[in-house]
């Protein structure tokens, strides 16, 4: 005789013949997302803070530093540490209603992003505009495929995180369109970075400059840590500076200070056109007839790729010539 089993140990029964809903037309329980047939999730540590999607879903009408978004800024273990910028809630002492008004999102760090956490960062930005900002999400997606795969961006990446970060603070109270290139903003932008740089540069001259009070101290304390050599790590340094930095290889300045990246010159020192012009906005330098030269053969130190080299002709940026290199030209003075 087989004993009975009891009903509580039976396997569940799969109801038979209950059509099952096509895919995507699940309706969603509340204002939970709608679920997708064999959708899974990727991985348990990087989720979006939820006061961030919320700016999201409310419109994304406050700026969402992209600091937020980063792997370190998704961490499950650092979510506590973005309570200080949740909503605040005050009650109206004349209605006695709860109101939420949006604190804003502090911005520190936005600035200064690798490329590799604003890659990250824009990788769940475009999630969140593609869930709750459909209607925007191609715009911004040129936006971003801007950014990404031009040409000159590792050398002007400050210009361009500031502009990307210019671009999405204007967008949450103007009507501007990403997709197209905001050239007033960037003009904007690169000439204050430019101007940084100069400042910079110059500063740092003066510290350098035999006579300024700063280079005296410093002299003096780097004769007293080294008196053997009699002369200071900075001197030494400054000489093999000099050595190394040759001219210019856009226009031909041999002042120590000045980086051919940083060149901004339409002439060179005789007052011709530069050889090599401006191509805006990108910044790139190339040839009339659209050649690119090896920058790293126009150097002091020269181009160790030979004949295989791919970054460009080996002609003179200074004046086109395949028999010498920028350093060795003397059509420029």
């Amino acid at each position: 005789m087989v004993p009975e089993v009891p009903y509580n140990l039976l396997p569940p029964q799969v109801p038979q013949n209950i059509p099952l809903p096509a895919p995507g037309l699940i309706t969603p329980s509340r204002k939970r997302p709608v679920r997708t047939p064999g959708l899974v999730g990727t991985n348990a540590a990087f989720l979006v803070p939820d006061n961030i999607r919320k700016k999201f879903s409310d419109g994304w009408n406050v700026h969402v530093p992209l600091t937020f978004l980063t792997d370190r800024g998704c961490l499950l273990k650092d979510k506590p540490s973005v309570t200080a910028s949740q909503d605040v809630l005050t009650i109206d002492r004349f209605t006695g209603q709860i109101q939420t008004s949006a604190k804003s999102l502090s911005d520190d760090g936005e600035l200064d992003l690798t490329f590799d956490e604003w890659h990250q960062a824009w990788r769940r930005l475009l999630d969140l505009i593609k869930n709750y900002l459909p209607d925007e999400f191609l715009a911004w997606e040129v936006h971003y495929s801007f950014i990404l795969n031009n040409e000159n961006r590792s050398e002007l990446w400050p210009v361009y995180l500031a502009y990307d970060a210019e671009i999405r603070k204007r967008a949450t109270h103007q009507g501007i369109d990403p997709s197209v290139f905001s050239i007033g903003i960037w003009n904007d932008l690169e000439a204050r970075y430019t101007a940084k740089k100069v400042l910079a540069m110059v500063q740092s001259d003066l510290r350098h400059c035999p006579g300024h009070a700063s280079f005296t101290q410093n002299d003096n304390s780097q004769k007293q840590r080294n008196p053997t050599t009699g002369s200071s790590f900075r001197t030494q340094n400054s000489s093999s500076d000099t050595s190394k930095s040759g001219r210019c290889i856009f226009c031909g300045n041999r002042h120590k200070g000045l980086l051919p990246r940083n060149c901004t010159a339409t002439t060179n020192t005789n007052g011709v056109p530069c050889h090599l012009h401006r191509v805006e906005p990108s910044g790139i330098r190339q040839s009339k007839s659209g050649k690119r030269y090896c920058y790293s053969w126009n150097g002091p130190s020269g181009c160790d790729k030979g004949t295989a080299c791919h970054r460009g002709e080996h002609c003179c940026t200074l004046c086109g010539s395949t028999a010498h290199s920028a350093q060795q030209c003397d059509a420029v003075a």
